[in-house]
């Protein structure tokens, strides 16, 4: 028989522990395959090893590896297989190089992350790259099979080959000591507060059916996933939100054992939940452990399992949107109590017979026995997911992971894919890491010459404040290809920076007739309001707000224009939609409304922005000087001469050369009155 080594995310199983869904997993697996003779040994990550007790530890034959290698453990384990608990960890796959890879696929993982408002994309990519690793695969159910059919094809895998195998969510053939049924009914719901399985509205009809009879009682047993992995995840408030009832109890996540044993002293399993994608693909595992202590469930008639349900008599399937049957059926149970003890041996013959671990764990006993590796075929197409990924790692501000996903792109012969430089130039300027962003560009335009690469090459001679030999490289661009989009904008930002406004004006007019865009427009407003045409200003920034309403800034502009003639209605509305709308602190327009405000005379809306200003974080000493001497002279014309005194030291210690803050300071005399100034 085979050396297995099973790759875990969480804390293995123990019984005197809260256990999750792939510790509980990792050990079916396990103890299946010891049940066929195979020896199996389990791995985790250091920091988790480091968190098992001393119980896990004497449990299994259990060792660590850091979050990027195994190798040190696989020299030590000398395996003949893999089997990887859930997908991801590129590099950790990666270097499990020549050994068989046996993947147990989740579920319904992005079903559950898409509920958690998680970025689907980089999951997507991971998902698909992970597959590849794979040389068999298992999961849970034959509607799992045909889920994941689709994904081993995306991922290179020929599905025309026998790969996959199903290996139900199973128990250990050693049933837990079948009890008396409870002389009330004890109706029981266990499991993690997940929002993709609510049973809110089931839970509430049982609260209510129990008050009617005032007969029988839930007991309620879950909370929050138990490690810090998922401390910033969604969770649905169950003991808040259900109705109030001294017939509810609840109880936290429990050890293994103590829940089980709960179970068993219960009358009815409650496992049923929202109608939702996720809950169609699922196993739960509290299912399993329900009839496995002689429980009847009451499940929803979707369920991989409810046709088992009906043909062993275990228990009743409903439609979640049939509430008024799932009603019924509580009345049906508190009712005729007594009679649904039989039900309790059916749900045990139920698991005996489908769903205990040494059968089901067949199809990878049998891909153990002659482990092989599949021939690899990485997709190139998964390069296309490979770029969306890096640039939204951009997005995101993860540079490194960024640069690291566009290197890893290669073509089937292993040359650079089309790109891939660029993509990188630009990941390293924002950074400002410009030299390495023009190495990056030249790579890009020695491989893939396109006119594209000297815009932005240009732009970042402008970036590095070479202005003279970004013109000359725009203007030879334009000389060689004629007019490109975005060309002339380059062009129009690089003469603001050398102060040149009129021709700033005229490239920027010149984009905007080529190629319409608000962020043209935009521009052309800003130089116009910096020229003093104010009404021009403001008829280009308002054609740019109809054209691209998303556009950033442009309300902001909008806000300075009409400051400056002196609108100070307008001019708060479109800086307040700004600053809801994007969420960012523009100091220079707050300090140029809270002057306008001032010099208009609308003081406590003057002294509110110049105040909110003081009070970010990031504001350049000049604007945060500024505002100081603002409330000081504010302060001295309602006469309160001692905070105008602390507001002049304030300022002048950001702008020692301010000069009426200097003078205002050096006359400040307690016994002058007001009029001296």
């Amino acid at each position: 028989m085979s050396k297995v080594l099973i790759l875990l995310t969480d804390i293995p199983f123990h019984d005197e522990h809260v256990t999750t869904g792939a510790s509980s997993r990792a050990r079916m697996i396990g103890e299946g395959l010891k049940s066929k003779g195979h020896d199996v040994c389990y791995a985790v990550p250091k920091a988790i090893y480091n968190d098992c007790s001393d119980a896990v530890k004497s449990t299994y034959e259990l060792y660590w590896h850091s979050t990027v290698s195994l190798r040190r453990t696989l020299n030590i384990v000398k395996p003949d297989v893999v089997v990887r608990e859930w997908h991801g960890n590129l590099e950790l796959l990666k270097s499990v190089g020549d050994i068989p890879i046996a993947f147990d696929l989740p579920a319904s993982y992005l079903l559950e992350v898409q509920s958690q408002g998680i970025p689907m994309e980089l999951e997507i990519e991971n998902k698909i790259k992970s597959i590849a690793y794979g040389d068999y695969f298992i999961c849970s159910n034959q509607r799992q099979w045909y889920y994941y059919i689709p994904w081993l094809m995306l991922a290179g895998v020929d599905t025309t080959v026998d790969n996959m195998g199903i290996i139900p969510i199973s128990a250990n053939p050693h049933l837990p000591p079948l009890q008396e049924q409870p002389s009330e009914p004890v109706f029981v719901w266990g499991g993690m507060f997940w929002p993709w399985q609510d049973p809110i509205l089931f839970l509430n009809i049982i609260i209510d059916e129990l008050e009617r009879a005032s007969y029988g009682t839930l007991n309620i047993i879950g909370g929050r996933f138990p490690y810090n992995c998922y401390i910033n995840r969604k969770y649905i408030d169950i003991p808040n939100i259900l109705k109030k009832s001294d017939r509810v109890s609840f109880k936290p996540l429990l050890s293994y054992k103590e829940m089980l044993n709960i179970f068993s002293a219960s009358s009815i399993g409650v496992d049923i939940s929202k109608d939702s994608p996720e809950r169609h693909l699922s196993s739960p595992f509290k299912t399993v452990d329900y009839l496995s202590c002689g429980l009847p469930i009451i499940t929803s008639a979707y369920m991989n399992i409810a046709d088992l349900i009906n043909k062993y008599n275990a228990g009743w399937c409903v439609e979640p949107s049939d509430e008024y049957l799932f009603r019924e059926v509580i009345r049906y149970i508190l009712k005729n109590y007594k009679d649904i003890s039989p039900l309790k041996t059916n749900a045990r013959t139920l698991i005996k017979e489908n769903f205990t671990w040494d059968k089901t764990i067949e199809p990878l006993h049998q891909f153990c026995i002659n482990p092989k590796k599949r021939e690899k075929h990485f997709p190139v197409y998964l390069n296309t997911v490979s770029y969306n990924v890096g640039v939204r790692l951009r997005e995101l501000k993860k540079y490194e992971e960024s640069i690291k996903e566009f290197e890893n792109l290669v073509d089937d012969k292993g040359a650079p894919i089309e790109w891939i430089h660029f993509h990188k130039a630009l990941t390293y300027i924002e950074q400002n890491m410009l030299d390495m962003a023009i190495k990056e560009m030249q790579k890009e335009e020695e491989l893939y010459p396109k006119p594209v690469i000297k815009i932005h090459l240009g732009r970042i001679m402008r970036l590095k404040k070479h202005r003279d030999e970004s013109l000359n490289i725009l203007f030879n661009t334009l000389d060689e290809y004629g007019y490109l989009e975005w060309l002339y904008f380059e062009i129009a930002l690089t003469f603001i920076e050398k102060q040149d406004i009129n021709q700033a004006l005229l490239y920027f007019e010149k984009e905007d007739d080529r190629f319409p865009k608000a962020i043209a427009k935009f521009h052309i407003g800003r130089i116009l309001r910096l020229e003093g045409n104010m009404d021009k200003c403001i008829e280009y920034l308002k054609n740019a707000l109809e054209e691209e309403p998303e556009e950033m800034y442009v309300r902001g502009e909008l806000s300075l224009a009409y400051s400056l003639i002196g609108d100070i209605e307008k001019a708060i509305v479109y800086f307040l939609e700004e600053e809801q709308k994007f969420q960012h602190e523009i100091n220079y327009e707050l300090y140029t409304l809270a002057s306008a405000c001032k010099r208009a005379g609308v003081i406590d809306k003057a002294i509110e922005y110049f105040n909110a200003l003081l009070d970010r974080k990031h504001v350049e000493k000049l604007h945060r000087g500024g505002a100081y001497f603002h409330l000081a002279e504010i302060s001295l014309n309602q006469k309160q001469y001692k905070y105008a005194q602390e507001l002049l030291l304030k300022c002048l210690e950001l702008i020692p050369n301010h000069k009426k803050a200097s003078q205002y300071y050096k006359d400040m005399d307690i016994k002058l009155s007001a009029h001296c100034f």
